[in-house]
């Protein structure tokens, strides 16, 4: 998890301070000269009837005594009062002080986050991004999109990815779209930035086909299996996978996933690959995801170096109608040049140059910015 730093620390205690400035402390018939409560009515305040106001007197003034222990105790205690800075606070000096598991971390960042805390929202966004639901330290999915949806709103182009993520898994791929489109909006470098056209593409293919709602969470390919044998969506399958599989397979694991790619592309065949985007064909020609499927390799590379070909041949053509534009260009100056015939002079500043069936061309010099020989014909 990344440390953190002290612009962090400082920000959070300046939250403390402001709430502790508009603290209004109950009055009681026992209350110590001047109207302040005693430590007593702090303590049944904070520890029973768990007000805010009583647990955060009691935070400042372990800070004035510089006392560490109940500093952090109140601050516990204050956040167990639903004030959700000091949830951020206590798992923040959990984290610096390596005093508590990264589940128990988590879940106070996750507090600070629901009461509406930004500070909470980006710590807890370490605690769920790039992990699955069974992997991930916040594992409640209902949690980690309220995180994720939070963050989005406060800016964070993890969070907006992490919501488009959330929702493609779960076959909301139009809902994915904005959200993709807003990380790679705020970090132009996110990786959102490149599912976007998947997205885009198989909301249109379930728009089409009224294809049914899958979610893809399991690590062991069964749900995309299921996905692709009701669908026949080999290229969005291979999209998905390849997406989340973008280095490749490990080459001292299993990879179920990966095999599952290979045989997709068996299925698919020889005109099925050519509705696979150019991102999954030019992955599994330069990278290894299937541990041994020789026909799924060579379709691969046979469909690879089509495209390879196609885009050449496109290259060429261009290049093709490049020169007959050029060699026209020479034709058409070369016949305004022959030798000049005819009984009309030149005129000022001019020299006859050619005559080419029956036209009349002098040349021009036209001196200042864009001047040059110009050649007219009449």
């Amino acid at each position: 998890m990344p440390l953190i730093n002290k612009e962090t620390v400082r920000h959070l205690l300046a939250t403390l301070a402001a709430a502790l400035s508009m603290l209004v402390l109950p009055a009681s018939a026992s209350a110590q000269p001047g109207g302040e409560p005693s430590q007593d009515e702090l303590l049944d305040g904070c520890y029973y009837a768990k007000k805010q106001a009583s647990c955060l007197a009691l935070v400042e003034q372990a800070k004035r005594e510089d006392n560490v222990h109940e500093y952090m105790h109140f601050t516990r205690r204050a956040c167990d009062a639903q004030h959700a800075a000091s949830c951020t606070l206590y798992g923040v000096m959990l984290q610096n002080i390596g005093a508590a598991s990264d589940a128990e971390i988590g879940n106070y960042f996750y507090r600070g986050c629901a009461g509406n805390d930004s500070d909470g929202c980006a710590h807890a966004l370490d605690y769920v991004w790039g992990k699955s639901n069974e992997d991930s330290i916040i594992k409640d999915g209902d949690k980690r999109m309220l995180v994720a949806e939070r963050a989005c709103a406060n800016g964070e182009s993890d969070g907006c990815g992490l919501v488009g993520k959330m929702l493609g898994d779960q076959g909301r791929w139009a809902d994915a779209v904005p959200f993709a489109r807003k990380a790679c909006k705020i970090d132009k470098a996110h990786y959102s930035c490149t599912l976007i056209a998947t997205y885009e593409g198989n909301a249109r293919r379930k728009a089409e086909n009224q294809r049914p709602e899958v979610r893809f969470t399991a690590a062991d390919g069964d749900p995309v299996r299921d996905y692709a044998e009701r669908t026949r969506d080999y290229a969005g399958s291979a999209d998905y996978i390849v997406t989340q599989m973008p280095g490749g397979r490990s080459l001292y694991e299993d990879s179920p996933l990966g095999d599952l790619l290979g045989e997709l592309v068996v299925a698919a065949g020889e005109k099925g690959l050519r509705e696979f985007s150019e991102y999954a064909i030019s992955n599994m020609v330069l990278k290894k995801y299937w541990s041994y499927n020789p026909p799924a390799s060579l379709l691969v590379e046979a469909e690879y170096t089509r495209r390879q070909r196609m885009a050449r041949k496109a290259a060429d053509d261009e290049e093709e109608r490049r020169e007959r534009a050029r060699s026209e260009l020479a034709r058409r100056q070369a016949g305004a040049s022959a030798p000049y015939v005819g009984s009309a002079g030149p005129g000022a500043g001019s020299s006859a140059n050619s005559v080419n069936s029956g036209k009349v061309c002098t040349e021009s010099y036209l001196s200042g910015y864009g001047g040059g020989t110009v050649i007219r014909c009449k």
